[in-house]
């Protein structure tokens, strides 16, 4: 039986993210971590971020459950996960499916969703600005944020942090 304190979710106030895209609506907003359960809870919502422009998450999986994440063979075709080989995915809004249903490196829908139980990875993008503006005449940056382009004309310093989180207990 699933705890119910352990049904968590991160992402923007809904107020924040219109349009739920992982892009804060007005440049940057805090990042929360919100409680999914209908217990009451003390902290059912905290603040653990704040000037955030874009978030995003991408899954690894292992769907047949043979104790490796699937993942799209490449050179030297040694039927063998490599590094970079894995697939990650994410459950897309526009996709009426329950379960990671879209391809993140190439926006393709997957042959069949996959069950969130089979998640062995999550991928993490986060992409930080700095509270106020600088001195600097307006630039442009680009960056990659999940399966998202962000192109951003300002005179804020960004950082964009990348983090792969292995879920080493899942699956058990």
């Amino acid at each position: 039986m699933t705890d119910p304190y352990e049904n968590i979710k991160f992402g923007f106030p809904a107020a924040a993210d219109t349009n739920s895209d992982g892009i804060a609506d007005a440049g940057a907003a805090s990042i929360t971590r919100y409680s999914s359960t209908v217990v009451p809870i003390e902290d059912a919502e905290d603040t653990i971020a704040d000037n955030i422009h874009a978030i995003a998450f991408a899954y690894a999986y292992d769907d047949d459950r043979d104790g490796v994440l699937d993942f799209v063979d490449a050179a030297p075709f040694n039927d063998q996960l490599d590094p970079g080989e894995e697939i990650w995915a994410y459950d897309s809004p526009d996709l009426a499916t329950v379960g990671l249903d879209t391809n993140n490196a190439t926006g393709a829908a997957l042959p069949s969703a996959i069950s969130y139980d089979r998640i062995r990875a999550v991928r993490i993008w986060i992409l930080a600005r700095t509270r106020n503006p600088l001195r600097y005449t307006p630039r442009t940056k680009s960056f990659l944020v999940g399966d998202k382009p962000i192109n951003i004309t300002d005179d804020y310093q960004y950082r964009l942090l990348t983090m792969t989180v292995k879920c080493r207990n899942l699956g058990i």
